[in-house]
């Protein structure tokens, strides 16, 4: 029989334990794991997925052998602390002096009132200039593309009602004391369905749907630079409409994976990387 001293023995009790763990754990994982046909290891069944009651507790959103993604609680203590209170957004107390309805711009001779300098309506006069995008070469398009534009000639609102055939119109008024002052400028847009009709027949043209007349008919709302996450916290009723009013689907796995739009796009549309489209040109 062999003796050991007082901490021989103890630290071979501890060589003896990680031993055992160590096998224990190779049995484990050799259970779990098998060699694909390129070498790497797989598992051989999908790991479990956590139960609705783990789901209910904000556990994974997506729980797989590939990927695991937490669903974090986007108004935990732990970041709610940094989150900014909103800004009251106090609007002027003059009432716009246009409105739309369709395709039909509406002026409100009855908000001139509000509007100081306006007293008296002396020689009072609107107008509207059609907005007009500067189309570029596809080829040669740089970040500045969707801010050229040129405004149209000036149209003048002699009635109540003016139809508009313009995609969106810069409306400016003005009154003249003792200089010409403006006094309101506004923005609108409007949905022409004309326009909306000959892009629609041009693309059945260049083999468009009456190739598949049950494609998918479909809108993928996506936000730049902001996070689901950052939705969630500053546009909680956006979400909600979306979601229980229209019926939309939460891409709650679909994460960023490059700046801008493009990549983003590409990987959550098409699967692929800027690398790989640019290599299919």
């Amino acid at each position: 029989m062999i003796i050991f001293p007082k901490y021989q023995r103890t630290w071979l009790l501890v060589l003896m334990a990680t031993t055992l763990m160590l096998c224990y754990s190779y049995y484990e994982s050799s259970s779990l794991l098998t060699n694909s046909s390129d070498g790497s290891l797989q598992f051989k069944q999908p790991l479990p997925l956590p139960d609705s009651e783990s789901m209910n507790m904000r556990h994974f959103l997506i729980h797989t052998p590939t990927c695991s993604i937490p669903d974090f609680d986007p108004e935990h203590p732990s970041i709610i602390k940094f989150k900014n209170p909103h800004r009251k957004i106090v609007c002027g107390k003059e009432r716009p002096l246009t409105s739309v309805s369709g395709l039909t711009l509406r002026l409100h001779y009855e908000h001139l009132k509000d509007y100081d300098k306006a007293e008296g309506g002396q020689d009072f006069l609107c107008y509207y200039q059609g907005i007009q995008r500067i189309e570029e070469n596809p080829e040669k398009y740089d970040g500045n593309a969707d801010k050229k534009q040129r405004l149209l000639d000036k149209v003048f609102l002699k009635s109540i009602l003016t139809d508009i055939n313009e995609d969106g119109i810069l409306v400016t008024c003005t009154i003249k004391q003792e200089n010409v002052t403006t006094i309101y400028e506004n923005v609108h847009t409007f949905m022409q369905p004309r326009r909306a009709k000959v892009k629609k027949e041009k693309f059945k043209e260049t083999g468009g749907w009456h190739k598949n007349p049950d494609m998918l008919n479909l809108v993928i709302i996506g936000t730049d630079a902001t996070s689901r996450l950052n939705l969630l916290r500053h546009l909680p009723k956006t979400y909600k409409y979306l979601t229980e009013e229209l019926g939309a689907l939460d891409f709650r796995g679909f994460n960023k994976v490059g700046d801008n739009t493009d990549p983003n796009l590409l990987a959550g549309l098409m699967g692929w990387s800027m690398k790989e489209f640019k290599e299919q040109k």
